[in-house]
Formats: C-alpha cells, sequence, structure tokens
C-alpha cells in the first residue's frame, strides 16, 4: 500500500457514480484516498419512472433521495457542474474551482440529442429529469385548456418516446381530453431488436390509443408555432416531445479518448479508457463490449459498471491488479400502459400485465429507501387504471 492519500474524483452522481463511491468507500482502506463525488444536482432519481410521473400515476417525491443520504461520510458530495477535464494534468474544472485526481471515474450520464434538430426558442419538451417529467404532467393540462386543435408530436419511437407517448394518452384520459398523438421515427422498422408477434403486439395497442407511429419520418423545423416534418406535413402548435436519442453529457474533456459510433467512451475489460491507467468510465458515458456487442444504456448495468469500477480503483490503490468487468444482464421491459414487452434475464420473454408489474417492481427494488420501494411495490399490485375506449374510427 503506497502512503500517499489518494485523489479519487468520481464526476455524476446517478446510479453509476453513487455506486462508484459506495464500493470505493467500503473497499479502499481508512486515510488511503479522498474521494470527492461531484455533480450539478444535490439528489439521484428513479429515471425508468419518469414516464409514471408524467402520466400521473405515481408522485414525483418516489422516485429521488438526496446523495448525501446514501453515501458514508468518508465521501465528499460536491454540488458543482463540472466544465472541462484535462486528462493529461488530472484536473477537472467547475465553477466553483478545479478539482485534481489521481484516479477518476466519469459517471456523467447522457443528455438529450437533437441530431442537428434547432428548436431554437421554441417549447419542446424532453424527459430527462424529474422536473422535466413534472413539467409534462403540468403543462399538458394548460395546453389541452387551451388549443383549438390538440396535437401532440413525439420524435423517436424508442423505449423511451413509446413510454412517453402512451404518458401523454394516460394524462389526457385523466383530464377526459382528446388528443391525437404522432410518433415520428426516422427508422424504416419500429423496435427491430423485437420479433416481428411483438412489434405487431405493441402498434395494434398504440393504434387502439390513438397513437400513430409514423416510421421513416422526423422533425425538420421548428418555427413560430408550426413544426415542419420530413414527409412534408406541416402542423400547427403541436405539443411536441423530444426523444429520439442520447449523447455522452460531458463533452468538454481534453484528451484522445477512443469513441463509439453513438459517441460514448470505449473502455476496456476493465472499465478503464485503454492506454489511461486510473481513467474509468461507467454508466451511460461508457462503451462496454459485450462480445461483439456494446451493453445498452440501463439502470443495471450502470450500477454493476460503477460498483466494478470502484472495486478496480481500490485494487490499484493497494497496489493489486484490477479485475475484468462480468456483465450480467437481468432483463428489460417496455411499459406501456396495459401491456408490456420485455425479457427476464435477457432471454425469457414476458408481455402484458406481467411485464408491467415486474417494471414496477424493479423500480421499487432498486430505488433509494423503504418508502419509496412500497410506494411502487403497491403500484405493481393495483396497477394504473385503463384509459377510455376509443372507437374504431
Amino acid at each position: 500500500m503506497a502512503d500517499k492519500e489518494r485523489q479519487v474524483l468520481i464526476i455524476g452522481g446517478g446510479f453509476a457514480g453513487w455506486w462508484a463511491a459506495k464500493s470505493l468507500a467500503r473497499k479502499v482502506p481508512k486515510n488511503a484516498a479522498q474521494i470527492v463525488l461531484v455533480d450539478q444536482r444535490q439528489d439521484i432519481h428513479m429515471l425508468p419512472a419518469l414516464p409514471d410521473v408524467a402520466a400521473g400515476s405515481i408522485a414525483p417525491e418516489y422516485l429521488s433521495e438526496q446523495l448525501r443520504t446514501l453515501l458514508p461520510d468518508s465521501v465528499a458530495v460536491v454540488t458543482d457542474r463540472i466544465e472541462q477535464i484535462d486528462l493529461a494534468r488530472r484536473v477537472a474544472t467547475g465553477g466553483r474551482g478545479d478539482y485534481l485526481f489521481d484516479y477518476l471515474v466519469l459517471a456523467a450520464g447522457s443528455a438529450t440529442n437533437f441530431f442537428g434538430f434547432q428548436p431554437g426558442n421554441e417549447s419542446v419538451y424532453t424527459l430527462t429529469s424529474i422536473e422535466s417529467a413534472q413539467r409534462i404532467h403540468d403543462d399538458l393540462q394548460q395546453y389541452l385548456n387551451s388549443a383549438a386543435t390538440p396535437r401532440a408530436v413525439v420524435v423517436g419511437a424508442g423505449y423511451t418516446g413509446l413510454e412517453l407517448a402512451v404518458a401523454l394518452r394516460t394524462r389526457a384520459d385523466a383530464l377526459g381530453r382528446d388528443l391525437p398523438i404522432t410518433v415520428l421515427e426516422k427508422a424504416p422498422t419500429l423496435l427491430p431488436f423485437l420479433e416481428a408477434p411483438e412489434r405487431e403486439y405493441i402498434a395494434t395497442h398504440l393504434a387502439a390509443k390513438d397513437i400513430e407511429i409514423r416510421l421513416g419520418s422526423s422533425a425538420t423545423a421548428l418555427t413560430d408555432g408550426v413544426l415542419q416534418t420530413e414527409d412534408g406535413e406541416q402542423i400547427s402548435n403541436p405539443f411536441f416531445c423530444w426523444a429520439a436519442g442520447a449523447r455522452r453529457a460531458l463533452d468538454g474533456i481534453n484528451g484522445d479518448l477512443p469513441l463509439a459510433r453513438d459517441g460514448r467512451i470505449l473502455v476496456d475489460e476493465f472499465l478503464e479508457v485503454p492506454g489511461m491507467e486510473g481513467i474509468f468510465v461507467a454508466g451511460d458515458a461508457a462503451a462496454i463490449s459485450d462480445g461483439d456487442t456494446i451493453l445498452r444504456r440501463s439502470i443495471n448495468f450502470s450500477l454493476y459498471s460503477g460498483r466494478h469500477a470502484g472495486v478496480n480503483i481500490a485494487r490499484r490503490i493497494a497496489g493489486r491488479a484490477p479485475i475484468r468487468f462480468k456483465p450480467v444482464d437481468l432483463g428489460w421491459v417496455i411499459p406501456l400502459g396495459e401491456i408490456s414487452v420485455g425479457r427476464v434475464f435477457g432471454k425469457f420473454r414476458v408481455k402484458g400485465k406481467l411485464g408491467m408489474r415486474l417494471h414496477y417492481v424493479m423500480n421499487g427494488y432498486r430505488n433509494f429507501n423503504a418508502r419509496n420501494f412500497f410506494a411502487f411495490f403497491g403500484l405493481s399490485l393495483k396497477l394504473p387504471k385503463r384509459g377510455r375506449k376509443r372507437s374504431a374510427a
């Protein structure tokens, strides 16, 4: 063990940063390292449940907890926004000053990717935080009360886009208002990783809820309240939401980082940046290989990779070799109101109410305190009410 106290900086207080700090605090002997976690927020959010907040299915207070209460006193939690990182000099710069480090965990997560779309000063809704979910919940009511011909448009038909579209439908139904919803998806196929019967199952359900899926199209401009689509339609005064993709949240990094096609930072089997010993990346910012594929963004992989990065930093501080990261895929669920499609352990198919119950149970299990757990567990037993029936027309 080196006699010098090592400086460990963790950037990001989501699941990856939280668990990196927890594992480090457990593994590193007292006075061997100074652990500092920096995030621009003081709290952590259960992001997979944001559509439920937008829909009004659960109150926002059941999705968060203060970071300080989740971490031991040996971890210094600093509220700041990191703007630049110099990997060669091993210093990060934020609004409150510089942070020196011997070891770094980049766990700043992801941000909305507009893919060149310029919203300007127009109102565009995203689903990235409790505040944004609550804004959708509140503003949709105001919009429906004021719009002469209401219509919602969601860009992106991935997990988030479809869940958001269903949340808008649930909220509109609760308010007793009609709201045609169009989801624009640039790809030619809806959720291509699913099997054809599953895609049909979802498409039929969405059509019954008056949610149109328009493939091969996206938004090109939003000017003076008029939305222009790639296929030539002009939509006046839409309730416009963007859920088309994600990018790495922290761009101001000085260093020759290897990047995946989607902009995430490539890491080796130890979660270190190749050729940069002591620089680890975890969570949504990391491109983690699993055989020939790169792991999808998920809470479970964020948690496991953050924890593993902490373990490997502790090993490096102790003068031991790092160990390989072996991802465990617990599966996924796409919750869509009354139905769902998913996989348990990445292979066993689930659908319908069973998948919805699993969604809520996992949001409780991965949550931050007993109060939040029981709120979601109760929701899994009593699923949100089915929306009102619609005519075939």
